[in-house]
């Protein structure tokens, strides 16, 4: 028999600090489990409670509160690798881009599409728009890139709730005005393509600048 078990545990009296050995879990009428001098007094049943025991289950919560917080920490850190691109977390810039007014113009203040991000090897982006979802391909490119297509495939979501555009000059507007707000007018230089993916360069090389001026 342990030690623990042979000598029980000290259980004491809150109102008068008296106290006595008990087992760690004493039966409901057993009487070291309260204080009868104290009980006699007030009329009412006064219970002992064990300072070891409450040492102990306050340190096993901490432990558990702890842990629950390291475990959310870690689920944030995975979140957050797969939602990113080096770093930069796309959920969050696929919001503050479809929140720009360019985009609100044209999408009225519908919810942000839900983005779905896949991923190659190859050194290749890649993206396609319907208006309540955006799925964009990855490679090991540079952000600026990345934050490029996704910027795209939203202007696609955005100005497609009022119909069909492709890649035409409201679409190019659209686009263009809405990087130039996320990121800083003062990095876009050039003409402006009035469409097609010319449109692309003139956004990436902007973003890159505002990247490399941060």
């Amino acid at each position: 028999m342990s030690a623990k078990r042979a000598t029980g545990r000290r259980w004491v009296c809150p109102t008068c600090g008296d106290g006595c050995l008990a087992p760690e879990r004493p039966r409901r009428d057993d009487v070291r489990r309260y204080c009868l001098l104290c009980s006699a007094k007030t009329g009412r049943l006064v219970e002992r409670t064990c300072p070891a025991l409450d040492r102990e289950r306050a340190e096993k919560a901490e432990r558990a509160t702890a842990k629950r917080s390291a475990d959310r920490a870690k689920a944030r850190a995975d979140r957050l690798a797969r939602r990113s691109h080096n770093g930069v977390d796309l959920d969050a810039e696929a919001k503050r881009i479809w929140n720009t007014a360019a985009l609100r113009e044209h999408h009225r203040g519908a919810k942000v599409p839900t983005i779905d991000i896949r991923r190659r090897r190859s050194a290749h982006v890649s993206g396609v728009a319907w208006p309540s979802r955006v799925a964009i391909t990855l490679g090991p490119v540079h952000t600026a890139e990345a934050l490029m297509l996704l910027a795209h495939e939203l202007a696609h979501s955005a100005v497609e709730r009022s119909g069909r555009h492709g890649h035409d000059a409201t679409w190019a507007s659209a686009y263009a005005h809405a990087a130039r707000e996320r990121w800083g007018a003062e990095h876009f230089t050039g003409i402006r393509p009035h469409s097609g993916y010319a449109v692309d360069g003139y956004v990436e090389a902007g973003i890159a600048r505002a990247l490399g001026a941060g």
